[in-house]
């Protein structure tokens, strides 16, 4: 069984899903979040689907997302499989949470390592110590950044926002990455694919 993530425009969730059933992928979990990528001048963000799910059919899941779906297109979509196994080039998941507010700097830190993009998704932190309010519970708000780059980016990245988040008082949080064993979507190697 493999398991693997899809981050794409809201306009594609419905089909994924369906092709997920079809092919006995029932058991998934969506999450919705904003993805930002390198325009002209700066980043740009639009609203996203992240799909985690597990399958035995990847290379058909894989097969449609890039026939079907034209994920092998410019800001359209990504699947990533965690699986083992070696690519020509290898590549991390840099997964980086922090408190609230602070994505744009941890964007700002990938793209001065080299990132040309990222994914943030709102969330909550729970832990050992929790602060209250009036004797309720209050989980702190957090926003997860999610990035594909090459190994030697990715090493780069955990390195320097690790250290903005160890060095500035205000912000609390972890980066780290996983190795990513294919994909299919963006142009991570920054060979623009020829039009038909």
């Amino acid at each position: 069984m493999h398991k693997c993530l899809i981050i794409e425009r809201m306009s594609s969730e419905k089909k994924i899903l369906d092709l997920l059933n079809e092919n006995g992928s029932n058991n998934y979990a969506i999450v919705y979040g904003r993805g930002a990528y390198k325009g002209l001048f700066d980043f740009k963000e639009h609203n996203r689907s992240l799909i985690f799910f597990e399958t035995n059919n990847e290379k058909q899941i894989k097969d449609y997302v890039k026939n079907e779906l034209h994920f092998d297109e410019g800001n359209t979509g990504i699947m990533i499989t965690f699986k083992g196994g070696n690519m020509k080039k290898n590549y991390q998941l840099v997964v980086t949470i922090v408190s609230a507010g602070f994505s744009d700097e941890v964007m700002n830190k990938a793209r001065q390592c080299g990132a040309t993009g990222g994914t943030i998704i709102d969330g909550r932190g729970t832990g050992a110590k929790q602060a209250s309010f009036m004797g309720m519970q209050i989980d702190s708000q957090k926003e997860i950044v999610l990035s594909v780059v090459p190994d030697d980016i990715a090493n780069q990245m955990v390195k320097s926002i690790t250290k903005f988040i160890k060095e500035d008082e205000n912000v609390s949080g972890i980066c780290f990455g996983l190795p990513v064993s294919e994909y299919i979507g963006i142009n991570l190697d920054n060979n623009k694919p020829e039009k038909k």
